[in-house]
């Protein structure tokens, strides 16, 4: 049988006139020697799984006729061309390397700045460099091998990365911020070394297919043979934070890596992340990401920032009777802003190389994915950078002229995308691909010989890039549209801008053309400047999705193009005045708080964002002033040693932001004093409190533990990792657990431990725990602990009279399972108040398939809730494990019920694959049964009957036929589910189709049309807003466009005051939309936000809305009696009746501080809001001033309302356009002259604030 080597010399043979002595033939010329590379075929039908030789990597194929073009991306033809160079950094943004892996060892990027140069009577650096010990020509572990000081200290029998510890000496030796960065960085644990401590393997992955060593007759060969590797751990998995990634970015680009390679998928975006990758740009960086294996549109991170390219994914559509090698891979995301793919399913899985340490016997997670299409996309960016610069130095490509001598990230993103193999109807891939862009392919399969032939003189294509608006920015009115166009290498160039409607436009009108233009030496794409700009009017236009396409033409006939697709949406008639309104950084926090904060009766919008930042706007789309807050700076920032932060914008200066927060905001009023706080747990393992005025909390904020870092050196050593606490990905909730009164604060994080803190900031003892099913064969993993990313739920579950937690884990176990041989399960804890886990507990949730992506879809990562549905004194929680059936479980941990995938209420024609449409109808009949994914449920009584539904986004069962074949596409649904929580059957008519994942969002369920019956309020990763009744009928002006991805759930409240709800919904791209419904404000509470309130209780029927502050409290005196009037609030806010009214009296004015030490004075109870109330009493000894406030059932609170002597009845701030502010007030005196002794004296007004008395007067 012939093998994949044989037909590779046979072909460059044929091709190359190169070989002149075929004997003497070596690598290029020659196909390396690695063995996976030379691995036989597979032959025709038989079950070996396809080709095993890496067919990713070659301009022939196999099993198909030659005429059907190449199996992968030609780079055994580029190779010829250009190896790379050692001077063409690839950086691999990932989970960290294993750097002593026999196959990587030799390819790790040393820094010079921290290792002192080799000696040894082997060493003979060439002149003018004296760290290239063995005149190689690159600077590498080998160049230490006659080093006395360096031995085999990690006892792998080899040199390697792990042996030059002996020179770490806790400095920062060349100055550029970053202690003994040897060979890269740790951006996650801010220390030296990228060690993939964990083992996970991606990065390892990674590595091993963009540039491990190649022709060392060891494992693979790589994308770009002779570039060196720069490793940069940004996280333990590729489901990252955005702060590392921004970090390690610019490291990365400080460190003078070339090329960015991130096959990750990041929650929040942020100034530092976005203008990290501008600033990548401004220093001629490319940077490349994957698009995600989510079988979706959605806009993922970093792939959606203008300055990074996107890579899909090309598998064979066949694994043993391949017909073509370009069939889109079903699970690849596609969309507007995807550049090209190539391909996925390569070799990797078993080396077939050996070694002692974890993963050395494989790269690990190297086969299949986005992930692994993306380093090949970094290795042709790579080869393509060498090529010009071999030419730039051999004078082919004359530079003289040009400020930036080199070929630029733009040129090179073009190259890459013009000459990639485009992917059209006649390739039969099942898609609908078109002839040039498309969004299941971009603009074909990557092409890395076409790409490294193009970088010549006369055919460089010119750069063409649309700045603003951003993708998927909403634009109404008369839009300028801003630009770049440029034609380095030529003299003259012409550009056209147009415009399409919908992703892939049938038609393009244009918005503005020039010729004729002089081609500008003096800028490139590292200026990061818009030479040009257009105007586009949107007023005639639908709303909808539209396309922006720039085409520049220069005089040798070369051409660059760039598109951008943004939503023309023009005000909708329910917007609320003021929104939506727009922030830098993403609005992603599951959590939406709507809370009164500064006792005007007026709730607030209570979010983070992901640049750390916590808001509070007020109803007219304003901040409340202190607002917003932040969280504490990313660490390590290089603030005085990098250029990103020196202030000088040509360098491409980089925003700073704060440590992001994923999990949202809880809202309470924590130490019961009258003033609430905002708690928010961040991803760099602290929790925050303010309180409302916006200062900080005493005590806060407080810390998880630091944890341990898993290292080799010493082998199988805990190295205590002093730098920060582990993350907090969870919602925290608040709850009165020691039965003080007071709230704790309660949150899980990623160590796999149960946090819970009083209101002070002090541990609550005998917390944390260390959560884990101790009965089961594994448990808590030091070297791979799991996460607890479920938010808790919170209340008296079991009946006793003290609150409990519920709360899942991460964990995965092969048993029970939901079939024989089949799936596995997760672990749901209820844990009491006194840290002692519930008799039946951990419940153990069955799945098909218990663990898929790390952290967010795995055992039971999604949050439990709680609710009476057996109508007895104790409370049922329903949770899921991932990719399982949702259930309900008694307290004592049996199963109450088990919502039903099957049979569908009803069934429908199911999605229109339209990304660019709204769903909402009914679901295929096919797709059942249907499964619960990571969307979080609700419970609600949609039909006023006292009998509580269960409400949660799930997937439909297309799924696991399109996740087990790589290429043929299968339909499958997004559903909206809705079972009564009593049988577990389906209601009549749902599950109802939504646009895409609802990843972490839950539906929030009021009435917004004001016919007294709920709606179910529902998103998704897709761009509207629903509103379902029990029909499934949605009512007019619904579903609302955003044009965004949202995670948070919907919210909603009275904003304004007005008797009707708005409801308020984020997006991750950083959107903020207020809509004005019908819904009444006093309307009977169902599931308003996510985790249901704003304590993130999770638990139906929760009371934490307080009373609202009286406005018009009046006091009058009279003969030894005074008597109070005021109109009477409700039990939440102005709705209801409160159950009792605390009034107090003293001598002086009472504050919220003072409240508790003024006197009591005892009066009747309250009758229904809006009542008007009056109580007379004999005053206490000396009293002159009173406070009132109201308190409801629960026990909480309203603001206290004051009178006294003086009381101020109104106060306006008037902010002038122009000149100084305006103060007016009315004021009445509430107690006799006499009593004031003021006969005969004048009165004055001070004003003071927290900086001390502004205004006397």
């Amino acid at each position: 049988m012939q093998t994949l080597r044989a037909r590779h010399i046979a072909v460059t043979l044929g091709l190359g006139a190169l070989l002149a002595a075929r004997a003497l033939a070596v690598f290029p010329t020659t196909a390396p020697n690695d063995p996976r590379y030379a691995a036989d075929v597979c032959p025709p039908a038989t079950t070996c799984h396809g080709p095993t030789g890496q067919w990713n990597l070659l301009s022939f194929n196999d099993n198909v006729p030659f005429t059907t073009g190449a199996s992968g991306i030609s780079a055994d033809l580029a190779w010829q061309v250009t190896t790379g160079r050692h001077d063409t950094i690839i950086a691999v943004l990932d989970s960290g390397v294993n750097y002593d892996h026999e196959d990587l060892r030799n390819k790790i990027w040393l820094n010079r700045g921290e290792l002192p140069t080799p000696i040894g009577g082997c060493c003979v650096p060439p002149v003018g460099d004296p760290w290239d010990c063995n005149a190689d020509g690159v600077f590498n572990v080998q160049d230490y091998a006659c080093d006395p000081r360096v031995s085999d200290t990690n006892g792998s029998g080899a040199l390697d990365r792990g042996d030059l510890r002996v020179f770490v000496d806790h400095l920062d030796n060349d100055g550029n911020g970053y202690v003994d960065d040897l060979s890269g960085w740790d951006a996650d644990d801010d220390d030296g070394d990228e060690f993939d401590h964990r083992y996970f393997g991606h990065g390892t992955g990674r590595a091993g297919i963009v540039a491990p060593e190649t022709n060392n007759g060891l494992g693979v060969a790589g994308v770009c043979p002779n570039c060196p590797l720069m490793n940069v751990r940004i996280d333990d998995t590729f489901v990252c934070e955005s702060e590392g990634v921004a970090k390690g970015a610019i490291y990365a680009v400080d460190a003078g890596a070339s090329v960015i390679n991130m096959s990750l998928g990041c929650t929040t975006a942020s100034r530092l992340s976005r203008g990290a990758f501008d600033y990548a740009t401004s220093n001629n960086v490319l940077a490349v990401n994957a698009s995600a294996n989510e079988f979706s549109y959605h806009q993922n991170f970093q792939s959606i920032f203008d300055d990074v390219m996107t890579i899909g994914a090309v598998v064979p559509d066949n694994r043993n009777l391949t017909t073509t090698w370009k069939q889109k891979a079903s699970f690849a995301n596609y969309g507007a802003h995807l550049d090209v793919v190539a391909p996925s399913d390569v070799p990797g899985a078993d080396m077939g190389i050996s070694g002692g340490n974890p993963n050395d016997a494989s790269y690990g997670a190297t086969e299949g994915g986005t992930s692994s299409s993306t380093p090949h996309a970094a290795g042709v960016a790579a080869l393509v950078f060498s090529r010009a610069r071999d030419l730039i130095a051999a004078s082919v490509l004359p530079v003289g002229p040009l400020a930036l001598k080199d070929i630029s990230a733009q040129e090179v993103r073009q190259i890459i995308n013009q000459t990639a193999d485009d992917i059209t109807p006649a390739d039969g891939t099942g898609y609908a691909v078109s002839v040039g862009w498309d969004k299941w392919t971009g603009y074909g399969r990557i092409n890395a010989k076409r790409a490294v032939d193009r970088v010549a003189p006369n055919t460089i294509p010119p750069e063409a890039d649309i700045n603003s608006p951003d993708w998927y920015t909403l634009v109404d009115g008369t839009v300028t549209v801003r630009f770049y166009a440029n034609a380095r290498w030529a003299s003259s160039f012409a550009y056209t801008l147009e415009v399409g409607s919908g992703v892939e436009p049938l038609s393009f009108s244009s918005l503005a053309s020039a010729a004729g233009l002089a081609a500008n030496p003096a800028l490139s794409s590292a200026n990061r400047v818009n030479n040009f700009s257009a105007s586009w009017s949107t007023g005639a236009l639908a709303n909808g999705l539209y396309t922006l396409r720039l085409r520049v033409t220069d005089n040798l006939g070369n051409t660059g193009e760039d598109r951008m697709a943004v939503w023309v949406r023009h005000p909708d008639p329910q917007d609320q005045p003021g929104f939506p309104r727009v922030f830098d950084g993403s609005l992603e926090s599951l959590s939406v708080a709507l809370v009164d904060l500064d006792d005007d009766n007026s709730l607030e919008i209570i979010f983070a964002d992901g640049n750390g930042e916590v808001h509070a706007v007020r109803s007219d789309g304003t901040d409340l002033p202190g607002f917003p807050v932040h969280t504490a700076l990313p660490r390590n920032l290089p603030l005085a040693t990098s250029p990103a932060f020196d202030g000088n914008p040509a360098n491409g200066e980089v925003p700073i932001a704060y440590a992001s927060v994923i999990g949202g905001v809880a809202v309470a009023d924590l130490d019961r004093d009258g003033q609430q706080e905002i708690v928010v747990g961040a991803g760099d393992g602290q929790v925050y409190c303010w309180h409302a005025d916006a200062s900080v909390c005493a005590g806060f904020p407080v810390s998880t533990d630091h944890g341990t870092s898993r290292d080799q050196y010493p082998p199988h050593a805990q190295i205590p990792n002093a730098s920060r606490g582990e993350g907090i990905g969870a919602t925290p909730a608040l709850g009165d657990l020691d039965g003080d009164g007071r709230l704790e604060i309660i949150a899980g994080a990623v160590d796999q431990k149960l946090y819970v803190w009083h209101a002070d900031g002090s541990r609550m003892a005998p917390f944390p725990l260390q959560l884990f099913d101790a009965g089961s064969t594994s448990g808590v993993s030091a070297f791979a602990p799991k996460a607890i990313i479920s938010s808790a739920a919170v209340a008296d579950v079991d009946g006793d009279g003290v609150n409990d937690i519920v709360v899942g884990t991460t964990e995965s176990y092969s048993s029970p399972q939901p079939a024989p041989g089949v799936g596995g399960s997760g672990r749901a804890y209820l844990v009491h108040a006194n840290g002692t886990i519930a008799a039946g507990w951990p419940v153990k949730p069955t799945s098909i398939s218990p663990s898929s992506v790390p952290l967010v879809a795995e055992g039971v990562g999604t949050s439990p809730i709680l609710a009476n549905v057996g109508g007895d004194t104790k409370l049922e929680a329903a949770l899921t494990c991932f990719l399982g059936d949702a259930a309900i479980y008694n307290a004592n941990g049996s199963t109450f019920a088990t919502m039903q995938g099957t049979p569908f209420g009803a069934t429908g024609p199911g999605s229109d694959l339209d990304e660019t449409t709204h769903e909402g109808g009914l679901a295929r009949s096919s797709d059942q049964p249907s499964h619960f994914y990571v969307g979080e449920g609700a419970f609600a009584d949609l039909t006023g009957t006292g009998q509580l539904n269960y409400v949660a986004g799930e997937v439909g069962n297309g799924l696991l036929a399109s996740a087990t074949d790589d290429g043929t596409p299968v339909l499958f649904d997004h559903l909206l589910s809705v079972w009564s929580a009593t049988t577990g059957t389906q209601m009549p008519a749902f599950p109802r189709v939504m646009e895409d994942w609802q990843f972490f969002t839950g539906p929030a369920v009021a009435d917004v049309t004001g016919d007294g019956l709920p709606e179910i309020l529902a998103t998704s990763a897709g761009f509207f807003v629903h509103a379902f009744n029990t029909a499934g009928i949605e009512p007019t002006g619904w579903p609302k466009l955003t044009g965004q991805w949202q995670t948070s759930s919907p919210s909603v409240g009275d904003l304004d005051g007005d008797g009707t709800v708005e409801v308020v919904q984020t997006t991750r791209l950083g959107t903020l939309f207020v809509w004005k419904t019908a819904g009444g404000t006093c309307q009977t509470d169902q599931w308003r936000k996510f985790r249901h309130d704003e304590w993130n209780s999770g638990t139906y029927g929760k009371d934490t809305r307080r009373p609202a502050r009286i406005t018009d409290l009046r006091a009058a005196s009279g003969v030894g009696t005074v008597t109070l009037s005021w109109t009477a609030v409700g039990d939440d806010g102005r709705c209801g009746t409160a159950t009792s009214y605390d009034v107090r009296a003293a001598s002086t004015p009472i504050t919220r501080a003072s409240f508790a030490s003024a006197t009591h004075v005892g009066v009747a109870p309250p009758a229904a809001a809006g009542a008007a109330e009056s109580r007379t009493f004999a005053p206490p000894g000396g009293a002159l001033f009173y406070a009132v406030r109201a308190i409801d059932e629960a026990g909480n609170a309203g603001p206290i309302a004051t009178v006294g002597p003086l009381t101020l009845r109104r106060v306006r701030l008037t902010h002038a356009a122009a000149g100084r502010d305006r103060l007016t007030f009315t004021a009445r005196i509430a107690a006799l002259i006499s009593q004031l002794g003021l006969p005969g004296q004048s009165v004055g007004l001070t004003l003071t604030n927290a900086g001390g008395q502004f205004f006397n007067a």
